[in-house]
């Protein structure tokens, strides 16, 4: 599976993030493909982004950034894609056709300056995952990529949406034939340039789930609970809502691999304190 980006000619900065190496930034004008591995003529390749440019005849990679997963990576969890940040709408414009599927940009959500777009399997059903993955449910759908993936304070925008959860950043997505996409929009600070961001996001749903919470009384502030790793909460809902044992061994499996693999990354983690308010007393 591919996706391709097309800037129509007009000038972004292409950034990358990694785990291990400086954040690389580039001017980019021209076609950037996402591909998923695939294994031809019993030869694999691995994930990776290109950028494309064509001279003359001939095409050719600027830059590859490896470390991406397939696009048919998980049935469970939404996986980020890239980031886009506008400062200024870009001057040369689309030209619509009739075989494209258009979200227009230009109209953002009032007071949003950036979107991050997700995609998952067409076999994802996000009411399902809600239920079944509340914990990191909450820390998906607060937390900017960023977060979880360089490991960075917590923002304003962040700390908003935490206690007020009206303020969902999620507008929804596009369904396409195997996949989905899912749209989130908030403001950042310091947007001086349109921006796309691609990230090492192999180990997304390691730092998911390996994320330290602990739950807080929001009336009295005293702490509910002790620290733990997010998988942990639903799994044990799980456990109580009678879900298969072998379901429940595959995920405490996964995610217990999870911390040993997060421990080796070179990142900065710190605890997610969440709310827990008593809607039966607050609507007394």
């Amino acid at each position: 599976m591919d996706f391709k980006i097309s800037t129509l000619g007009n000038e972004f900065l292409l950034e990358y993030l990694s785990h291990e190496l400086n954040p690389e930034l580039f001017n980019v004008k021209t076609e950037i493909t996402y591909h998923s591995s695939s294994n031809k003529e019993g030869k694999f390749q691995p994930g990776v982004v290109h950028v494309k440019e064509r001279i003359g005849l001939e095409i050719n990679y600027r830059y590859k950034f490896p470390k991406i997963v397939d696009c048919q990576f998980n049935n469970e969890f939404p996986v980020p894609l890239f980031k886009l940040s506008i400062a200024s709408f870009p001057e040369i414009p689309y030209s619509a056709k009739s075989d494209h599927q258009i979200f227009d940009f230009s109209k953002m959500p009032k007071g949003t300056n950036t979107v991050e777009i997700y995609f998952t399997s067409k076999k994802c059903d996000i009411s399902w995952f809600v239920n079944k993955w509340p914990m990191l449910n909450l820390l998906w759908s607060i937390s900017e990529i960023d977060y979880l993936v360089k490991g960075v304070d917590l923002s304003n925008s962040f700390l908003s949406k935490l206690y007020n959860p009206q303020q969902s950043s999620l507008v929804g997505g596009y369904s396409f034939d195997d996949f989905i996409f899912l749209f989130k929009f908030y403001f950042r600070e310091g947007i001086n340039d349109n921006k796309i961001t691609f990230y090492e996001n192999l180990d997304y749903i390691s730092l998911l789930g390996t994320s330290i919470i602990q739950l807080q009384d929001d009336a009295t502030k005293q702490m509910l609970t002790k620290p733990f790793p997010a998988f942990a909460f639903d799994l044990d809902k799980q456990l109580n809502k009678g879900f298969p044992q072998d379901e429940l061994d595959k995920w405490e499996s996964y995610f217990r691999l999870s911390l040993s693999r997060v421990a080796k990354l070179d990142i900065k983690r710190k605890i997610f304190i969440i709310p827990q308010i008593d809607i039966t007393l607050r609507n007394r």
